[in-house]
């Protein structure tokens, strides 16, 4: 049997002290295992796995990367990543800003502390200290995604004008690793961007491309903006959700045959589901390129169009006719009586499917965020 991969996570709160390990191994050509051990850190572990019979690789890789994705969101923290940044500490540069000093040493101190991390590490971008570089580096992958996501973005603002070469292989690893959520890898494309030189930038665009459906690669490669607004107010006419993410891709893109189209997106589509999650993706990556034209365009329209709904009704209509009720009692037959009471809004807006979008909450934040910038 051999270990492909491994994964230790670490829980600790209270008198609790837990270690859980996933291994996925390798038992014969393209037959693979997900086993697991977990008990109190330092004791004898116990054994199990996930998969009873050996299943192909990309079988176990789900496996894998969801049995991993279920600790982490109960509290566990990974290791086995830790553990490998932290044979590789990094000196603490010494500035003459008292200010800047404080945020490289709370870098590099990775203690609990009541000045959060990720606080310290997003402050560090945006006052664009470059001596902070590596100790971010160092960074990646201790904490949650969020962590990983605030460490993209501020790599980016610290190098933004130095094309940092250790900066750039980072944010490449970390933006080409299939193991990283899709918000840390948009915002890793977006780092690139800022700090990549032209022929770094030209790759990532011509990546980009080949994410696009066939029919549209052809007309970026060979036809003309007229050609794809057309074809993009057909596609998006006719395709499901997940078909709205070449919005995103289009702007990654944004070349003179893409970006009129997507101006003409922007400027009229919707604040209904499908089209508010990818404007809402657009808009903040419009704000980290400062792209006048779309931050612009879409603060004007957040400004001007009240919000679908409010996050305090106690019931919201949907366009089928369904209500969605924010009180909702669940009856129980057997008990007769009622058992529990459950938010259908709430849980209705964290789906990726939800049918409902762009409530007043969500517009008072982003007026605020742009003010804030302005």
């Amino acid at each position: 049997m051999k270990l492909i991969k491994r994964k230790t996570l670490h829980y600790q709160k209270d008198a609790s002290d837990k270690v859980y390990e996933v291994d996925l191994c390798e038992v014969a050509e393209d037959k693979y295992l997900v086993n697991f051990r977990y008990g109190r850190r330092g004791a004898n572990l116990k054994e199990g796995t996930k998969t009873t019979q050996p299943v192909a690789l990309t079988k176990a890789e789900q496996v894998f990367d969801k049995l991993v994705g279920e600790k982490t969101r109960k509290g566990y923290v990974d290791i086995s990543a830790a553990t490998s940044v932290t044979t590789q500490t990094q000196p603490v540069a010494t500035v003459d800003n008292q200010r800047e000093q404080a945020i490289l040493n709370r870098l590099a101190d990775d203690k609990p502390s009541t000045w959060k991390l990720e606080r310290a590490i997003w402050k560090a971008g945006e006052l664009k200290i470059t001596e902070a570089t590596p100790l971010l580096i160092n960074l990646l992958g201790t904490g949650e995604d969020l962590r990983d996501y605030c460490i993209a973005w501020s790599l980016g603002w610290c190098n933004e004008n130095s094309n940092h070469k250790t900066a750039v292989d980072a944010l490449t690893e970390l933006y080409q690793n299939n193991q990283t959520s899709e918000f840390v890898s948009r915002i890793a494309f977006e780092a690139l961007l800022k700090i990549g030189d032209d022929e770094k930038k030209a790759e990532l665009k011509a990546e980009a491309i080949e994410f696009l459906p066939s029919l549209f690669q052809k007309i970026v490669k060979q036809g003309s903006s007229e050609n794809f607004s057309a074809e993009l107010t057909n596609y998006l006419q006719r395709c499901d959700y997940q078909g709205f993410e070449i919005l995103d891709v289009i702007y990654e893109i944004d070349n003179k045959i893409v970006r009129p189209a997507l101006i003409d997106v922007i400027s009229t589509a919707p604040f209904k589901p499908n089209y508010f999650q990818r404007i809402r993706h657009i808009f903040k990556m419009a704000e980290y390129r400062l792209d006048e034209e779309v931050f612009g365009i879409l603060a004007y329209r957040f400004e001007k169009e009240k919000g679908k709904f409010s996050n305090e009704n106690s019931s919201i209509a949907l366009e089928s006719g369904e209500y969605l009720d924010a009180h909702k009692l669940i009856y129980n037959q057997q008990q007769r009586r009622y058992v529990k009471r459950i938010n259908e809004v709430a849980e209705e807006i964290i789906k990726p499917t939800s049918r409902i979008a762009y409530s007043g909450k969500t517009r008072e934040y982003l007026r605020c965020r742009i003010w804030r910038n302005l």
